[in-house]
C-alpha cells in the first residue's frame, strides 16, 4: 500500500517541523510514503525546515 501525507502550510515553521519529525518514526516502508508541503506565501523559514532537514526525515515534496 502506499500512502501520501499532504500538509498544508503558511506560518507554521516550527509545527510543521515536528510534524515532518513525527512522520520520521513510523516503522513505514520508505518507498511506501510521500510527504508533500504545500506552502501559501510563508513569511517564516518555512522552506528551509523542508529543505535543510536532518537526516533521520523522510524525502519531501515543497510546493510554493
Amino acid at each position: 500500500m502506499f500512502v501520501s501525507v499532504v500538509i498544508a502550510t503558511r506560518n507554521r515553521s516550527v509545527l510543521l517541523g515536528r510534524t515532518l519529525d513525527a512522520l520520521a518514526r513510523p516503522q513505514w516502508p520508505r518507498d511506501s510514503l510521500a510527504v508533500i508541503v504545500a506552502e501559501n506565501g510563508s513569511a517564516q523559514s518555512t522552506r528551509a525546515v523542508v529543505t535543510a532537514p536532518p537526516p533521520t526525515r523522510r524525502p519531501v515534496a515543497y510546493l510554493l
